[in-house]
């Protein structure tokens, strides 16, 4: 029952995806919130699908210029990233630079480079020295300079 639950909550995450795409950021904000709300009742506060529309809904906020409640949610993202997952995990570190884009954003550059810096360090370390997109995020980090 408890999965059959859970499927009702796909349609308004399919249907907010497709607003997403035609810019109607309204009625996409709507329908991820009405999924986020059928699977708080569905999954425990700590599932890693909570958190991933946690993520869904910051985008959209983002993108409306919502800068403060995004970061909230991208913070309780990673919240649920840290306790399921590891701060040290690679999933964590996209978390990671998610906020970090969001601090780049509002102007708190010190914050974001933070961020930046400790994504790249769980990558060096979990991924290896010479993981080959290595690159790419150490240019996240010349933006700055």
């Amino acid at each position: 029952m408890k999965f059959e639950n859970l499927k009702i909550s796909w349609s308004p995450c399919f249907i907010a995806i497709v607003l997403q795409k035609l810019n109607k950021l309204d009625e996409a904000l709507f329908n991820l919130r009405k999924c986020l709300a059928i699977r708080q009742l569905v999954l425990s506060p700590n599932n890693l699908t909570i958190a991933s529309t946690y993520n869904s809904i910051a985008e959209i906020l983002q993108a409306r210029g919502s800068w403060i409640d995004a970061l909230e949610l991208n913070q309780a993202c990673q919240g649920i990233y840290e306790v399921v997952l590891g701060k040290n995990h690679p999933s964590t570190a996209t978390i990671y630079d998610s906020i970090a884009s969001q601090f780049q954003s509002m102007g708190r550059l010190d914050e974001a480079m933070a961020m930046y810096r400790t994504a790249l360090k769980i990558r060096e370390v979990e991924l290896g020295k010479f993981w080959k997109r290595k690159a790419f995020f150490q240019c996240r980090l010349i933006w700055f300079y």
